[in-house]
C-alpha cells in the first residue's frame, strides 16, 4: 500500500466501517430494535417502595420540626414579643429572646447528653447531632 490512497481508505473502512457500508447499517439497526424492546425504568417507583418512603417521610418531618424549632426560637421570636409587649425596649424584647433561645438550646442539648449513658456509645453518637 505504499503510496496507494485508494486501498488505504479501503482498508479504513473495513476496520472502521464507513457510515455507507451495510454491515454499519445493520448494526445501527439491531441497536435501534435493542433499545425499542428495553423497557425504560423511571427511578420514581423507589420513591414508591415502603423502606424508600419510610425515609422520605421521615426526613422531610424531621426538616419540617426543625424548621419549626427554629422559626420558632430564633426568627419569629421577636416579632411574637413585640405582639405581646408593644411598648417594650430593643434591650428588653432581645433579653427575652436570649432567654427563650436558651431554654430551647439547653433542653436540646442536655437531652442527648443525659441519655448517653443510659445507650451507650452508639446511642450517644446517633443522638449527637439531634
Amino acid at each position: 500500500m505504499n503510496g496507494d490512497v485508494d486501498a488505504a481508505t479501503r482498508t479504513i473502512g473495513q476496520v472502521i466501517g464507513s457510515p455507507s457500508d451495510p454491515r454499519v447499517q445493520e448494526k445501527k439497526i439491531e441497536s435501534s430494535e435493542r433499545k425499542k424492546s428495553q423497557k425504560k425504568k423511571s427511578w420514581l417507583y423507589l420513591l414508591f417502595t415502603p423502606r424508600y418512603l419510610k425515609w422520605l417521610i421521615g426526613t422531610a418531618g424531621t426538616w419540617f420540626l426543625l424548621d419549626i424549632a427554629y422559626y420558632g426560637t430564633t426568627i419569629s421570636s421577636p416579632l411574637v414579643l413585640k405582639l405581646l409587649n408593644p411598648h417594650a425596649q430593643l434591650i428588653t424584647n432581645t433579653f427575652y429572646t436570649l432567654i427563650i433561645f436558651l431554654v430551647a438550646a439547653v433542653r436540646a442539648i442536655s437531652w442527648p447528653l443525659l441519655r448517653s449513658t443510659a445507650w451507650g456509645a452508639n446511642g450517644s453518637s446517633a443522638l449527637a447531632s439531634v
